[in-house]
């Protein structure tokens, strides 16, 4: 049975996935360099100080020795893990890599380990001259450092470098380690999908005008080596294959890569990020070269212009015939600016309705003035507009609650019909 995109679950008569993988559990063991803080490290009252800054690692915790010192082994954990990321899947709490790549990938793997076993002797050879340096950088808090220093013995135990490799035999039907391998094909096109993204953001973002060098190229075939590794998990993963192969033929080997083989990448790029239309270049439904060129800007300009060149004529065949304006007996001029003029309008009101408050005047009076204030706002308003279209008041209708910008309201614009149609 050929699998797809959608489906990673084998014939009854295929090799299980389970005996094409390697497991692989890393466990790479790193020293903080601290420890808690304890009530004598403060000193609260008179005199009172708080520990030094670089002595605070985090809320409750402190820095006992330089964490600069300890540096080195975050940067060979991380890339053993990266080793793993870029040619295996999480699976069963660690990666599952391919078994025909497996002695390759883990003789890496243990050189990582060596590598980290080695610091970590220097480390230890020196570790007590670190200790002293640190103190010496931070005299004011040296009693409280000489109290929590750890010795090289128990600093020796919590720094190391291990990892198992593991084949997985099911010693019984079992759902859930079914529907774990089962997910492996989409597993692999997300973790494709985080590296083509992180490629997108890092490498190729705003770079259009000057381009790139060919360092992107280089991802680009570490995710290739990885679709191949792990193939077998789906069918569909040929295509993208096929794809990268397409761009690093079609691109400069050498210098910047800029232009159209920019915009080439960044298509191939752009649908390694994104599983939906890696899905569609599996089953043929978008190719490369129709995804790059919705992307490349001189395709929609030249599309945009082509778009206009055929409508202009129908619009100047038929010209759109409107009414002459209406002329607002009110005004004998248009304010330069309507908005303000209605705004003073309103304020001279309520300063008159403030005055007439003081004064003693009717209510009657000031009821009298208002609606004539509103016609004058409302012509101001909407004046430049060319037309003022009252509508007569209903029976029962109180000008005086209802602003007259509000009397006519046009009809809502008719619903537009959304098609059905795909768009990538």
């Amino acid at each position: 049975m050929q699998t797809n995109l959608l489906s990673t679950a084998p014939e009854a008569n295929e090799i299980p996935l389970t005996e094409k993988l390697v497991v692989v559990h890393l466990d790479f063991r790193q020293w903080t360099g601290t420890t808690v803080f304890k009530e004598s490290d403060f000193q609260i009252g008179d005199n009172g100080r708080l520990p030094p800054k670089a002595i605070i690692r985090e809320l409750g915790s402190k820095n006992i020795i330089d964490p600069k010192s300890l540096e080195r082994f975050n940067t060979i954990k991380q890339r053993a893990r990266a080793l793993l990321e870029q040619n295996g899947v999480p699976f069963m709490g660690g990666w599952g890599i391919p078994l025909d790549r497996a002695e390759e990938i883990l003789k890496e793997l243990k050189a990582h380990a060596d590598e980290y076993e080695s610091e970590k002797a220097e480390f230890l050879k020196n570790y007590d001259k670190k200790v002293e340096e640190w103190i010496s950088q931070n005299p004011d808090f040296e009693t409280q450092l000489r109290s929590a220093v750890k010795t090289a013995f128990e600093v020796d135990s919590r720094i190391y470098a291990r990892f198992t490799a593991v084949r997985v035999a099911p010693v019984c039907d079992n759902d859930g380690l079914e529907a774990e391998v089962g997910s492996l094909g989409d597993r692999l096109l997300k973790s494709i999908a985080q590296a083509a993204n992180r490629l997108l953001i890092e490498s190729l973002s705003g770079k259009q005008n000057d381009g790139v060098t060919q360092r992107p190229v280089g991802t680009l075939r570490k995710m290739r080596e990885k679709l191949i590794g792990l193939q077998f998990l789906n069918d569909g993963i040929t295509p993208l294959v096929n794809m990268i192969d397409e761009t690093i033929r079609r691109i400069p080997k050498s210098g910047k890569i800029i232009g159209p083989a920019f915009w080439l990448m960044q298509g191939c790029v752009s649908i390694l990020s994104d599983i939906g239309r890696m899905k569609a270049i599996a089953s043929g439904a978008l190719t490369l070269d129709q995804w790059t060129a919705n992307l490349s800007p001189d395709a929609v300009k030249d599309e945009a212009f082509t778009l206009c060149a055929e409508v202009a004529p129908v619009m100047e065949a038929q010209p759109v015939q409107t009414p002459e304006p209406a002329v607002a007996p009110a005004l004998e001029s248009v304010p330069e600016n309507p908005a303000a003029q209605m705004l003073e309008n309103l304020k001279k009101r309520f300063e008159a309705d403030a005055q007439s408050s003081l004064f003693g005047e009717s209510n009657e009076s000031a009821t009298q003035e208002a609606p004539k204030q509103e016609d004058e706002d409302h012509l101001a308003f909407n004046a430049p507009f060319g037309v003022v279209n009252v509508a007569p008041e209903p029976e029962g209708f109180d000008a005086t609650i209802v602003p007259p910008e509000l009397y006519n309201v046009p009809p809502a614009p008719p619903a537009i019909e959304q098609s059905d149609s795909l768009f990538f």
